[in-house]
């Protein structure tokens, strides 16, 4: 994990707010070049992430690195020029807006839910 990722991801998930580059979050949300990828719902167990519609090599390293600090097990990729997310030899595919919503406590993909205010 890049270091610029480490430092955005362990301020968000202590609800401080740091920019480095051109990551940034207020404690909610992390920005990349302005697009949110990540934020906490309105339930404290369920975070919400995206590729925003940039489906680039720093914006999947992005939202890997939150995946990686609270060790759930998917990782967003590319296949075959599409977005996708791996668990194991599983691959599912989504699309570059896609969000999607993983459980921290359970460490698996959850329902959507509201987004906090």
């Amino acid at each position: 994990m890049r270091k610029v990722t480490s430092e955005i991801v362990k301020a968000w998930a202590r609800g401080k707010c740091c920019t480095n580059g051109n990551t940034a979050t207020n404690g909610d949300s992390i920005w990349l070049h302005g697009n949110a990828i990540a934020w906490k719902t309105s339930d404290a167990d369920i975070i919400a992430l995206t590729l925003a519609g940039w489906p680039t090599v720093t914006t999947r390293e992005r939202v890997n690195g939150v995946l990686n600090f609270y060790g759930i097990g998917y990782r967003f990729a590319q296949r075959n020029f599409e977005p996708v997310l791996i668990i194991g030899r599983d691959v599912i595919e989504i699309s570059e807006f896609e969000t999607v919503y993983f459980n921290i406590a359970t460490q698996r993909l959850a329902d959507p839910v509201e987004v906090t205010a």
